[in-house]
Formats: C-alpha cells, structure tokens, sequence
C-alpha cells in the first residue's frame, strides 16, 4: 500500500504557505456552514411570516366585529337593566327584539370566537422568532400578548353570558335575590362589552403597526358575509375609526 507521508517542512515559507491553507479551508467550511445555516432560517422566516399574516388577518376580522358590535351590544344591555328593573315579580319577557338594529333572538348573546396565538407561541418555542427583524418581533409580541387577554376576556364573558338564560322563561319568579342576580350579570357584561371594545382596538392597533393591517373595504366584506355585525346602525361610524389612538410608543 502506497502511503502518502507529509513533506518536511522547509523553512517558515513553507510553513505559512501550508498554514494559510490549512486556514483557509477552515474558514471557507465555517462561511458554508454558516450560510447554510442562515439560508435554512431565512426559508423559515418565510414561510412563518406568511402564515402570521395570515392569522392576523383573521385576528383583525374578529377584532373589527367587536368594534362594530360594541354599541348596539351596550344598547341591549341597557334595556335589559332598564327592564328588569321595571319587572313586578313575574317577568314577561316582552323585550324589543332589537337593539341597534342588531336582533337578538335570546336575551343576549355575543361571538364566540377562537383568538389564536398558537401559530406565534410556536415561532417562539422552536426558535424563528429571534430571528425575525427586532421591531417584528416587538410588535409581534405585544400584539399576541393583547390577543390572548382578549381570549380570556371572550372566554369570561360567554360564561357570564348564561347567567342571563333565565330570561328566556316566561313567567319566571323574580324575587328580590333573582334580580340582584340579573343585575349583576348585566353590569359584568356591561364591563366586558366595553373592556374588550378597547381591547380589539388595541389589537387592530398593533396590527397596524406590524404593516399587516387588512384594507377597512375587505373588512367590511368579511363581515356582510360572514357576521351579523354590519346590521348595527352605528358599525360603519365605529369602523372608521377601528383602530385605538396610540398613546404610549416604545422606541429603540
């Protein structure tokens, strides 16, 4: 077997000169390696923001239906106080079957809608949010943050929400304790309803901000075709100005 042994050395001439190449192949491995590496995020970065933008176009159909919702939804929960205050001991439940032009076919109801962060909560578990731009991921962040109090906001008022079922039944008793009751359900309600007005706008806000704001024409066509929402009489003035004023900007 013919077994290649290296050279003596010659000299430090000849010693840099395999030095240098030594050195240069190392580092030419290294800028593959690393460029491999970034073109692999890079491809990743890619397909996650595509997938963002659209969740966050979804995320700001639901946040502009609370804002179009939100007087018409204060409308009914008014008249439902109004009413049970004016009730004897029997409630009849003659209430206007709308609010707002908004119907309501039960006492009160609201949407029941999945706020999504999973999709985000992901690019951060395995890494491709930290290499997104800085302020991306900033906005990013702050805007998932916002969306996922508004689900547990949703999620409270939904269950406060059966606390009014007792309405529907015609003839229902209403003792002192009932009404206490009712009342409180409706003043929760009532808090929520507004809480989560400012929240979708905050949402619609930071979306904004993140550039991936739907146009305020798509919008309005998702909600004539798929939300009851656009039958409030007050939704095109609320639309308008769907996105909260900002009043605190971090600055790098």
């Amino acid at each position: 077997m013919d077994i290649h042994k290296p050279k003596a050395w010659h000299g430090w001439r000849e010693f840099l000169k395999e030095y240098a190449i030594i050195v240069a192949g190392v580092l030419t491995a290294l800028a593959g390696e690393q460029f491999v590496e970034w073109a692999h995020w890079q491809h990743r970065v890619e397909v996650a923001d595509k997938a963002i933008r659209k969740d966050l176009a979804l995320t700001s159909y639901f946040a502009a239906e609370r804002v179009a919702l939100f007087r018409c939804h204060q409308q009914r929960l008014d008249d439902l106080e109004a009413a049970i205050q004016a009730s004897g001991e029997v409630w009849t439940n003659e209430l206007p079957p709308s609010a707002g032009g908004l119907r309501f076919h039960s006492a009160y109801w609201v949407p029941t809608r999945f706020w999504n962060t999973e999709d985000w909560d992901t690019l951060v578990g395995d890494g491709t949010a930290s290499h997104l731009p800085r302020e991306r991921a900033r906005n990013l962040a702050l805007l998932y943050h916002t969306v996922r109090t508004m689900a547990a906001h949703n999620h409270e008022e939904n269950l406060e929400v059966g606390g009014l079922e007792p309405l529907a039944i015609k003839g229902l008793r209403l003792t002192p304790e009932v009404k206490v009751q009712l009342i409180r359900s409706v003043g929760v309600l009532k808090h929520k309803n507004d809480l989560e007005n400012l929240i979708s706008r905050q949402i619609l806000r930071r979306i904004s901000e993140a550039g991936d704001l739907p146009s305020l024409a798509w919008t309005r066509q998702q909600l004539a075709n798929d939300s009851a929402a656009l039958n409030c009489r007050y939704a095109d003035e609320a639309l308008t100005t769907r996105v909260a004023a900002e009043w605190m900007a971090l600055k790098n």
